[in-house]
């Protein structure tokens, strides 16, 4: 997959590049904001059960007495 950033957006990246000398390259760097930002929307993004798997879980609560 190829995303076209824009003139302003890059001499940001490459600016940050030039002065942290962390990353090899402007894409380098792109990519781990990226997947910095990807690994935030998992954390926060709410798990979502069957119904099925919601029983399970009401029924090993109440087994373990945390719910009637």
């Amino acid at each position: 997959m190829n995303i076209e950033i824009p003139d302003e957006i890059s001499k940001v990246l490459e600016a940050q590049v030039k002065k942290e000398k962390k990353f090899p390259s402007v894409q380098g760097y792109a990519v781990y904001l990226l997947k910095q930002i990807a690994e935030k929307i998992e954390k926060t993004t709410p798990v979502h059960f069957s119904e099925n798997e919601e029983e399970k879980v009401a029924q090993r609560l109440r087994a373990l007495g945390y719910i009637d």
